[in-house]
């Protein structure tokens, strides 16, 4: 799950939240696409699963799901 912090009301930035463990980390970055890629570079896998929704996962749940 994203939280978009700008669109709540709040400070500028994004929460990415793992959709297995639960495990959250706030990225501070006004755009979208550079949000992904950071989050990305700091080990986030997300994907689309089989149903066409989006999948975040952590680094220790991505290096799970490899497994």
């Amino acid at each position: 799950m994203i939280i978009d912090w700008a669109r709540e009301g709040g400070i500028s930035g994004f929460d990415m939240e793992c959709d297995e463990c639960g495990e959250t980390e706030f990225f501070d970055r006004t755009y979208f696409q550079d949000f992904i890629a950071d989050a990305k570079a700091s080990g986030w896998k997300i994907f689309k699963d089989y149903a066409g929704d989006w999948t975040h996962l952590c680094l220790e749940c991505a290096k799970k799901e490899v497994k």
